[in-house]
Parts: structure tokens; sequence; C-alpha cells
């Protein structure tokens, strides 16, 4: 997960990381910044961890 408007690391470096781990899964925040990404998808993060988890474990 990275923030679109992310100045410390841009989001391109996210996006490039993610195109070269095959276990990577791509996710960007509109708007969100290097730490408001946290808030901004809490709900949705938590979700995704959660699936991820269940599916690893099934």
């Amino acid at each position: 997960m990275h923030g679109a408007a992310d100045r410390v690391v841009p989001a391109g470096h996210g996006a490039w990381l993610a195109r070269h781990r095959p276990e990577a899964e791509w996710r960007e925040v509109a708007g969100a910044g290097h730490l408001s990404v946290l808030p901004a998808a809490a709900v949705s993060t938590l979700e995704w961890l959660g699936d991820r988890e269940f599916r690893k474990n099934s």
C-alpha cells in the first residue's frame, strides 16, 4: 500500500517493487502521503490482510 502523494518515497518506487515481486499486490491510495496512508486505508487494509491470512490457511 502506498500513498499516491507520498513525497518521502514516491509511489513509483512502490509500483516498481510490486512489478518485480510476484507475490506482491500493488495498492495505491489516492491523495494519501507517506504516513497519512495508514488511517486513510486502515479498514480496507485490515480486511485485505485478513483475506490473505485466510487464503494462506485454507
